[in-house]
């Protein structure tokens, strides 16, 4: 029986790094990748959209149709209209950050999360209060934007200068907070030279992907 799953992507940034952690955690899984980069624009310039929860629903009943077993939805700008568009298919619809955000607030009551896209900060303050209180009630979330970071990386194509602006940020987070949490994909690879701030570091993809173990056993 083939193990085919999906992911619905809003940009082309992280597709590798997704990839390899789908390969490293389920060799036998067969991927399907759906990329429709105009989604986090039409976010910003209006909102949660009637049609944007339309592509949304389309999108997941291909993969339903497709055969998946389930889908990850890749982009936190569009949790809530991938919430409502999940309702439309009968098989899991997963969100990347939810197991990072509950990580988080195992790991200490003050969370700060690194985010760079206008477009998600009120649905990632959201996903990490709403997983803190699934268990806890003293836990506090507070959002770092890093103002000019995301126009770094994909309108200039500036790596360096998005890293740069990320590090700045997280390390004044690092400061202030039991725990921090890169909200985005495109800064999982920043990590690694964070490992010196003295605060746990958490990422979504590698977390993000091991929710597909309850369909792929």
């Amino acid at each position: 029986m083939c193990k085919r799953v999906a992911v619905v992507h809003t940009t082309t940034n992280s597709i590798q790094e997704i990839k390899q952690a789908f390969s490293k955690a389920f060799p036998d899984a067969e991927l399907v990748n759906i990329i429709d980069d105009s989604m986090v624009a039409e976010v910003v310039a209006h909102g949660i959209t009637p049609h944007l929860i339309s592509r949304l629903t389309r999108y997941y009943g291909i993969c339903r149709e497709l055969g998946c077993l389930a889908i990850l939805n890749q982009c936190t700008s569009v949790v809530p209209a991938a919430a409502i568009a999940a309702q439309s298919v009968d098989i899991p619809v997963f969100n990347i950050d939810y197991p990072m955000a509950c990580k988080a607030a195992q790991l200490g009551r003050r969370i700060g999360v690194v985010a760079t896209a206008p477009s998600t900060l009120k649905p990632s303050f959201e996903t990490f209060v709403n997983a803190a209180r699934e268990k806890y009630t003293d836990r506090h979330v507070t959002i770092y934007f890093c103002a000019g970071a995301h126009p770094a990386l994909f309108k200039q194509g500036n790596q360096s200068l998005h890293d740069l602006i990320v590090r700045d940020v997280a390390c004044k987070a690092a400061k202030e907070n039991d725990v921090i949490a890169l909200a985005q994909c495109s800064m999982a690879s920043l990590a690694p030279a964070l490992a010196d701030v003295g605060v746990p570091v958490l990422t979504s993809i590698e977390s993000g992907v091991a929710q597909f173990r309850a369909v792929l056993g």
